[in-house]
């Protein structure tokens, strides 16, 4: 899927989903997969502007898209020459972020 993204005088060459975070969306709920749709809408709206409550920032250059709801979903992104990479999704289940999923995550990164 490729779409370009217009925010705050920059602009977004390529917005990218990594096929294993397609294959977990596609694989939610009617309801959740409307949500996460819905934010992901709001990250090509407001590109690295987006904040808490919707985002949060992990690292240098790793974010986390926040997904309220029935399940907590968070997706990894990162933003790298122009592009959006949104990473890699799981259903968050306690308060801590799963070491697990943030190095998913930042081995996908690498990967580009």
């Amino acid at each position: 899927m490729l779409w370009l993204v217009v925010y705050s005088f920059e602009v977004i060459e390529n917005f990218h989903i990594d096929p294993r975070c397609k294959k977990f969306i596609n694989s939610l709920n009617l309801q959740s997969g409307a949500k996460v749709i819905e934010y992901l809408d709001l990250l090509t709206k407001y590109g690295p502007n987006l904040s808490m409550p919707y985002a949060k920032k992990i690292s240098k250059n790793l974010y986390e898209l926040r997904v309220g709801g029935s399940l907590k979903i968070r997706l990894f992104y990162a933003f790298y020459k122009g592009s959006v990479y949104v990473l890699h999704g799981f259903v968050k289940k306690t308060n801590k972020t799963p070491i697990k999923e943030l190095k998913t995550a930042i081995k996908r990164f690498s990967s580009y």
